[in-house]
């Protein structure tokens, strides 16, 4: 029996000592702001809370005003940007297309037959004031049909002498006797580059002087020189233009040809 009171003395104090410290630790955990933990009977999920139940969410919303912009600032933000979008926009105006002229192509010619080097230099001189290019120039040499107008070889000087004293008494003119060679004491009476222009001047003669015999047409060939040159230039409207400008040159042959690369 004694062992059995001392047993639960024993037990009695224990039980005291332990209800007694762990109500201590309750009042200092309240005073410090921790909270005891709940007992099973308290714990209730979210879902089970009535709407008053509901703990207050203040730093939540909190937190969502002050991520919201001030409603006037973005007012003010949007009128500026309104106002830009309609404010007029200056384009400024395009430079002036000055257009360029197209220069005329250029055209090459080919001129022969220039008669000798006086005509020559009228040609350059021409070329030169209407800002021709002279590209080459050369001469050559040709062989030339003429129709030679003529009374034939008298026999003797004295017979040519007495017919050039009957021409002196006519209208006929230019004339002269032949005083050597194949040809001696013949009378010439030009010599013409056609044909009719020589039997033009058979005619003439014939009619002024018929007792002196009979002239004749006698075709003869010999060896000429020529010049030619070889420029480009602005196309002419017309080749008469040209032969205008040219005429102090005599006459010539003027044909286009085909340009040198360089110059086109």
């Amino acid at each position: 029996m004694k062992w059995l009171f001392l047993l639960l003395l024993m037990a009695n104090l224990v039980f005291f000592s332990w209800n007694y410290f762990s109500e201590s630790e309750i009042v200092a955990a309240d005073k410090t702001g921790i909270s005891s933990p709940a007992s099973p009977d308290q714990l209730k999920l979210l879902s089970e809370l009535t709407r008053d139940e509901m703990p207050p969410l203040r730093d939540y919303a909190d937190k969502e005003e002050e991520k919201q912009p001030v409603a006037s600032d973005n007012e003010e933000n949007d009128e500026q940007v309104i106002a830009q979008a309609e404010a007029p926009v200056e384009v400024p105006e395009p430079d002036p297309v000055i257009e360029t002229p197209a220069q005329p192509q250029k055209q090459c010619f080919r001129m022969t037959d220039i008669v000798n080097k006086k005509a020559l230099q009228t040609v350059l001189q021409v070329l030169e004031k209407e800002k021709g290019e002279v590209l080459s120039k050369g001469e050559t040499q040709i062989q030339i049909k003429k129709y030679w107008v003529m009374l034939p070889p008298y026999k003797s000087r004295s017979e040519a002498i007495s017919a050039i004293k009957q021409l002196k008494n006519t209208k006929v003119k230019d004339y002269y006797r032949i005083r050597s060679g194949d040809y001696v004491n013949a009378i010439s009476l030009g010599v013409f580059s056609t044909n009719d222009a020589a039997k033009r001047r058979v005619s003439k003669v014939r009619a002024q002087t018929a007792k002196i015999g009979r002239p004749k047409i006698e075709e003869i060939e010999f060896s000429a020189k020529r010049f030619w040159v070889v420029y480009s230039g602005p196309p002419e409207p017309e080749e008469s233009e040209w032969r205008k400008k040219m005429e102090k040159a005599g006459s010539f042959e003027l044909n286009r040809e085909s340009c040198p690369a360089e110059n086109l």
